[in-house]
């Protein structure tokens, strides 16, 4: 750990500083468990007691460093969407939500699949169904997919906020008054509201009247 103050100290974002903290505790858990684990090995219990043992212990691992990433995650989400932030990498604040929800459903997911392999169960044909499941729904939905994964970037990227004057490749001129996950809707100087799919938005031009710096 002191070698690692030193190194972290040297920079000069503390955000290396706070993740260091953050890894005080997880890694003196993980140095107990792992140590419990090679005695119950060297003890050589009855097969059932062994599985048990193994089982809690892997569980208590993989808990212990699936809730350590999510913090780590966190923190650096949080650091990256500061528009003050010590870091060269810059996230826009409205889209910090997306990328948590993605880094969350990532972290359970294969939390979930190392807990079953843990306790030796084969999650081989549920990961496969789930695969088929994804591939069909995936044909299924298409287009509405391709709206959502587009309102996505639009929302990641911030080519346009609401309040902006949008002219559109197709002529249509209007104010953005809402940026959803499907659509983005425009109200026209005459009162008009356009509603305008995002795999459309996000693959033509857009002229951006009130962008700038």
């Amino acid at each position: 750990r002191r070698f690692a103050v030193q190194l972290v100290q040297r920079t000069r974002t503390t955000l290396d500083d706070e993740m260091l903290d953050l890894l005080r505790h997880p890694l003196a858990g993980t140095a107990v468990l792992w140590s419990m684990l090679q005695a119950v090995g060297m003890v050589n219990p009855p097969s059932w007691l062994r599985t048990l043992s193994e089982g809690i212990l892997e569980t208590l691992l993989i808990l212990l460093w699936g809730r350590t990433l999510l913090r780590l995650g966190q923190l650096f989400l949080a650091t990256v969407g500061r528009p003050d932030g010590p870091t060269d990498i810059h996230i826009h604040p409205r889209s910090i939500p997306i990328f948590d929800f993605c880094m969350k459903l990532g972290i359970y997911s294969v939390g979930a699949y190392l807990v079953l392999a843990a306790w030796r169960i084969d999650a081989t044909a549920a990961v496969a169904s789930f695969g088929i499941a994804g591939i069909a729904v995936g044909f299924a939905a298409q287009q509405s997919l391709a709206n959502l994964f587009a309102g996505v970037l639009i929302i990641a990227d911030a080519p346009y906020q609401i309040g902006d004057m949008l002219l559109l490749e197709s002529g249509d001129r209007g104010e953005v008054i809402d940026i959803g996950i499907r659509s983005t809707r425009l109200l026209t100087t005459d009162g008009v509201e356009i509603i305008v799919p995002n795999s459309i938005m996000a693959n033509t031009r857009v002229v951006n009247e009130t962008g700038g710096p």
